[in-house]
């Protein structure tokens, strides 16, 4: 689900945790660069960045960042899970499949 469609606050407002658990990534601690040079290095011909800009893809990293510090702290509101992947993201999401796949 994409992060337009639900936020902590929606979640634990109106959700049954009992039947539906949810975790929230995003990358709050990388630099707008980092991040640029990670998706330019794996664009590929179905990617929406594959045809943009440098400048419109780097406004919204940035955006997605700050986003991303957002969602971090909402979560630690509502004591839900967010998952950073700004660093080493496929390590992050192996283990994360790994937690879902033996709950």
């Amino acid at each position: 689900m994409d992060i337009y469609h639900i936020t902590p606050k929606l979640y634990a407002e109106y959700i049954d945790k009992s039947c539906c658990e949810i975790y929230f990534l995003g990358y709050p601690n990388i630099s707008i660069e980092e991040k640029f040079k990670q998706i330019r290095e794996f664009d590929t011909i179905y990617d929406w960045t594959n045809e943009k800009d440098d400048f419109i893809v780097k406004k919204h990293i940035r955006d997605y960042i700050e986003i991303s510090k957002w969602f971090k702290g909402e979560c630690r509101k509502y004591d839900l899970p967010f998952i950073d992947v700004s660093e080493n993201r496929e390590q992050v999401l192996k283990e994360l499949a790994k937690i879902i796949c033996s709950g």
